[in-house]
């Protein structure tokens, strides 16, 4: 699965009607949220259809456009490309003159696929985790050794030790573990972004 790695937008003006497109992905967010954070951007439009997939949950609308001009070609796009964690959106600023619907479905598509072309992704992974707590004495050397390991990681500072949090990507890491004696667990897998 893909998602994009940030925003895309793009325009495309047809007869005195304006068309905003906008690629975004979710990462966690309120895809619900987003929309509204897309409509602030882009005030006052006649019609904000859209599509999303989130963590596999899917919703799209033609939000007063005609029906089955934009909503459900968007969400066949987002299927098409197996994406996920990712938002389609459209504000269309009518013009004053009707394309009618074959023009219009045109308009919608070939929007949306610009702004999928443009768009940069990152592959989504569920990887395990493991928390490593390390006494302080022992914090600096651990940490140099996921630094040369190339091991992207997390530190927080507890008590009287530190805890490490990042993905189990081999198992040499639990070797180098077990022979330093340092306790650790292993966690549900999380959705990483590669």
């Amino acid at each position: 699965m893909l998602s994009p790695s940030g925003q895309v937008e793009g325009e495309i003006r047809i007869l005195a009607s304006i068309f905003h497109f906008a690629l975004w992905p979710i990462r966690g967010e309120d895809p619900e949220k987003l929309l509204e954070v897309f409509k602030a951007k882009y005030p006052g439009a006649d019609h904000y259809p859209y599509a999303y997939i989130n963590k596999g949950s899917e919703r799209c609308s033609d939000d007063g456009e005609p029906h089955l001009s934009a909503g459900l070609p968007f969400l066949e796009l987002l299927r098409a490309r197996e994406f996920d964690d990712v938002l389609l959106v459209a504000a269309r600023y009518f013009g004053g003159t009707k394309l009618g619907l074959g023009r219009l479905k045109k308009v919608f598509r070939d929007g949306a696929k610009e702004v999928i072309a443009k768009a940069s992704y990152l592959t989504i992974a569920e990887r395990p985790f493991v928390q490593v707590e390390v006494p302080f004495e022992k914090a600096m050397s651990f940490e140099g050794y996921l630094r040369k390991s190339g091991i992207e990681f997390e530190k927080d500072a507890r008590e009287e030790r530190y805890s490490f949090l990042f993905p189990l990507a081999d198992t040499g890491i639990l070797a180098y573990l077990e022979e330093n004696r340092l306790a650790y667990e292993k966690l549900e897998p999380r959705r990483t972004y590669l």
